[in-house]
């Protein structure tokens, strides 16, 4: 039987999926003691939800979790005024498992150590994703600016507000103290702004890590400066009964992160490209989507998100490691590291784990969990930069993933769209079972997710604005893209 499909842009789908893509996952608090309380009365962790678009959205319906590989673990209620997020505004989600306790609360909760968070449309597409670390009590983390690429830190967080201008990075040390009264530590600080330590936002934090804690410890304050300028504080151990006692300290400063991706990958390369050995190895593609030269040396890389310092990417042949303003660079992922600085200590497994690209344990610039894989296909961001990802039967390493969108009309290839340029309605016919339909627009957006059979499907195109899209079609073993071009 044929299915007829139509993409039917009415008003209720623009309002919920269509601009669904100017939503982002602005800030959050995974370890939230002493903040905002909810309805409740509770200081519960919260997600903030930020609308960049020019429209209203309703989120009911989303999806929302702390596990990307089960994208459904909460549905956000539908039909209630309290889940539309005007343009420009922000909507806080209370992430405390608690969803009894009213429409924005959702049934999950933040793990404090470092997980993921996920929103997702209705029909299971990706709005927005974020791996996160270890967090800090009563620190929130989220963007800068608002809907930006630069997740950072914010002592002082601003739930359903404007993110501050003013971030800070972590760092930490440890201090053994002795048996004795008295004794001061003397710390180097690189905060730039107004901190009192008697607040529930104090910018350190003092962790017992052995000994009993029988004293009382001391923090000076620090006045506010203008830039990450270093001044002194002291901890002091003070009172009777002071035990042998090792402290943790962890403090922040200003940082800017550049603007870098893991923009492609080929997990398991047959014979793709090979590397300077003649090596038909693993490959990831970083792409540098600001507009200055990005030397990713002193950089990590890692195949898991729990060892963030896998690989260290040498810092002394800058000339090597240096990645030009929207440009790319390949790192070589075979274990291999005496064949040169971009070969990793690692090597990528085709059924599935976790790549990330990081400053230092603490700040991560991009991460993905990616699932199975296939021979000589890569897996790239549909754009790039963008969000959205999808295979490439035509790998593009060092080079635009915009080359890899196929542009074949053979009787053999996994399907037949046509025509191309297209008015109204576009034709897809399948030669085999039963396919994964998605229709993109340049930006990365999933328009439709639907299911075609095999023979003559029907597409209605009418609604759509004269451009260019990119249709995918996946099946079990094969995945193919092809731009459509709208007049």
């Amino acid at each position: 039987m044929k299915r007829i499909i139509f993409i039917t842009l009415a008003f209720s789908m623009i309002y919920s999926i269509g601009f669904a893509q100017d939503l982002v996952i602005n800030e959050f608090m995974a370890t939230n003691n002493t903040g905002i309380t909810d309805n409740y009365g509770e200081a519960e962790d919260w997600i903030e939800i930020y609308n960049s678009g020019t429209a209203a959205v309703n989120l009911g319906g989303m999806y929302f979790t702390d596990d990307l590989l089960f994208p459904f673990t909460f549905q956000l209620p539908s039909g209630n005024d309290s889940t539309i997020l005007n343009a420009g505004e922000f909507l806080l989600l209370w992430a405390d498992g608690d969803a009894e306790q009213g429409v924005l609360h959702i049934d999950i909760k933040l793990n404090g150590g470092g997980e993921q968070i996920g929103m997702y449309t209705s029909s299971g597409n990706i709005i927005d994703t974020i791996t996160y670390l270890s967090q800090i009590p009563n620190v929130s983390f989220g963007r800068q600016p608002d809907a930006g690429a630069n997740w950072v830190h914010f002592g002082n967080s601003t739930p359903e507000a404007s993110n501050s201008t003013v971030n800070l990075a972590l760092t930490s040390y440890v201090h053994a103290f002795p048996s004795s009264s008295g004794h001061t530590l003397n710390i180097s600080v690189y905060s730039n702004i107004n901190w009192n330590v008697a607040s529930s936002e104090t910018w350190i934090t003092v962790n017992p890590v052995s000994g009993a804690n029988n004293g009382a410890f001391t923090i000076n304050v620090l006045t506010a400066n203008p830039t990450a300028t270093e001044r002194s504080a002291s901890i002091v151990v003070s009172g009777s009964g002071v035990s042998d006692q090792i402290l943790e300290v962890f403090q922040f400063g200003q940082v800017t992160s550049p603007k870098l991706k893991i923009n492609e990958f080929l997990s398991e390369n047959d014979d793709n490209l090979s590397d300077n050995k003649g090596e038909f190895d693993d490959w990831i593609e970083l792409y540098n989507e600001g507009n200055t030269p990005i030397d990713i040396g002193g950089m990590y890389i890692t195949d898991d998100l729990n060892d963030p310092l896998k690989f260290l990417i040498s810092s002394a042949h800058p000339d090597s490691t240096t990645i030009p303003a929207k440009g790319f660079m390949l790192l070589w992922a075979d274990d291999d590291t005496e064949q040169g600085i971009l070969h990793t200590n690692f090597k990528l497994s085709n059924n599935g784990e976790e790549i990330g690209v990081y400053i230092n344990q603490y700040t991560v610039l991009d991460s993905i969990i990616y699932s199975q894989q296939y021979a000589d296909t890569s897996y790239g961001r549909l754009w790039d930069g963008a969000a959205a990802w999808t295979y490439f039967n035509l790998p593009t390493p060092d080079a635009s993933n915009a080359n890899g969108i196929e542009e074949k009309e053979n009787e053999n290839d996994l399907f037949q769209a046509y025509p191309n340029p297209v008015n109204d309605i576009l034709y897809i016919e399948l030669d085999h079972h039963i396919s994964v339909f998605k229709m993109y627009d340049l930006t990365g957006r999933i328009l439709i997710t639907e299911e075609l059979e095999k023979g003559t499907n029907r597409v209605s195109m009418a609604g759509l604005l004269n451009g260019i899209y990119l249709l995918c079609i996946e099946s079990e073993d094969q995945i193919h893209s092809q731009k459509i071009i709208k007049k």
